[in-house]
């Protein structure tokens, strides 16, 4: 039977390379398919399952249509075996995503940047309404933990976020720093340190600290809480 790498893969006109027709590139075929398919694992796992399911699923009806005469046996009868689509066969049975699939990974990204972004609380993951509702939109997409959103999705976020700001700062030639205090929701303090500065012809402005102010909000006191900016901060703006 036929490789189903070969519904992702090309072969050029000699047979000695073939090429992936999602992501273009070549590979030997060394008269084999082993590396064929070892790059659809790592790069494609999602499509390559998606064929294996289809693969698998029964498409086919059988029929008898011979007349018989025998009068115990009856009039000719027709043998019809129920033909299984894919679309039905997806919807009574479904395979989570690979945790390490685009797909997941694209989802992933999306969900975390919406909790930052509309500074949602961690446990929205946790929530059974919110959880039908994703199901819903896609049922082989699993959210990921309240700590995995925490500990891994958040900070993977912030490292990108800080190497572009880095980036643009390396090609500014003038900022504006400003501090602000106010006190949060659960009657915190929180002071901030902001800069401002022009790119592409706009104004920008980024939050470099944020620190929690414990005691009184007196000049004194605030003078004395250290507000740590990072290294690659300092050496960006003052380059």
């Amino acid at each position: 039977m036929k490789s189903l790498v070969w519904k992702i893969f090309t072969k050029n006109k000699d047979g000695s390379f073939a090429k992936c027709n999602i992501c273009k590139n070549e590979y030997r075929t060394s008269g084999n398919t082993s590396n064929l398919l070892d790059h659809c694992k790592r790069k494609h796992k999602l499509q390559l399952d998606r064929l294996r399911k289809q693969n698998d699923v029964e498409t086919t009806s059988e029929s008898d249509a011979d007349d018989c005469d025998d009068p115990v046996a009856g009039p000719s009868t027709t043998v019809k075996r129920r033909k299984v689509t894919i679309k039905n066969y997806m919807t009574k049975q479904y395979v989570p995503y690979d945790k390490n699939s685009d797909r997941k990974i694209k989802l992933d990204q999306l969900l975390v940047e919406y909790v930052a972004h509309d500074l949602e609380p961690f446990r929205i993951v946790e929530r059974k309404y919110f959880q039908r509702f994703i199901h819903e939109l896609d049922n082989k997409y699993e959210l990921p933990s309240r700590t995995q959103l925490k500990d891994v999705l958040l900070p993977k976020l912030y490292n990108q976020m800080k190497a572009i700001l880095v980036k643009i700062l390396s090609t500014v030639n003038h900022i504006s720093i400003t501090t602000d205090m106010w006190m949060s929701t659960a009657n915190d303090g929180i002071l901030t340190l902001t800069i401002h500065f022009i790119y592409d012809n706009d104004i920008k402005s980024a939050m470099l600290e944020i620190r929690k102010v414990v005691g009184h909000h007196t000049a004194e006191h605030i003078a004395k809480v250290k507000i740590t900016i990072h290294n690659i901060f300092i050496e960006s703006v003052l380059v």
